[in-house]
């Protein structure tokens, strides 16, 4: 074992000392591209969501996202509501359980989160092109039908009972 690690060390140090790569010289820089902004279509649907496309046909993927009104800036003396509503919105709707909805997610190879910002509620989303009725169906039920399970929402609140906890033994999170 001794001798084939030698041998690649002898081996690497010939291959470094045989390129002419002056290591006191800077690089020159690569030549500027220019960036246009790609084309776009905005249409408002009959719900009046305005909705932005960009369309690009190299991949055959689709990726979105979501902004609805809210975040913590609106939470008032409610501190974390925002946070706790896109918590939930995954958690069941009138016609789909959370693991339904988890599971046609990942079963479709999409992936879609959600979360509370300041100003708003952002949701990212994205799967194969093929997939995108089937993923955009899931989608607009869980933001749309949402139901609030009791039982989910306990087992969120122990959740981020315990997240608390952990951050107040996290010497970064204290001193932050």
């Amino acid at each position: 074992m001794k001798k084939y690690i030698l041998i690649f060390i002898f081996v690497a140090l010939g291959f470094a000392l045989s390129n002419d790569i002056d290591v006191n010289k800077k690089p020159e820089p690569t030549s500027a591209s220019d960036f246009s902004f790609p084309e776009y279509q905005t249409k408002i649907l009959s719900n009046g969501i305005k909705l932005f496309v960009i369309e690009d046909k190299e991949q055959p993927t689709v990726y979105f996202r979501i902004l609805l009104n809210g975040g913590s800036s609106m939470d008032g003396e409610k501190i974390g509501v925002s946070e706790l509503t896109s918590d939930m919105l995954s958690k069941g709707t009138k016609k789909r359980k959370a693991f339904a909805i988890s599971s046609t997610i990942d079963g479709l190879g999409a992936s879609f989160s959600i979360s509370s910002g300041p100003d708003n509620i952002t949701g990212y989303g994205g799967g194969l092109k093929k997939h995108i009725n089937s993923i955009l169906d899931v989608v607009s039920d869980y933001i749309l039908n949402p139901i609030f399970p009791k039982e989910e929402f306990e087992k969120l609140i122990n959740q981020k009972i315990a997240e608390l906890q952990y951050e107040k033994s996290n010497p970064s999170s204290i001193a932050a």
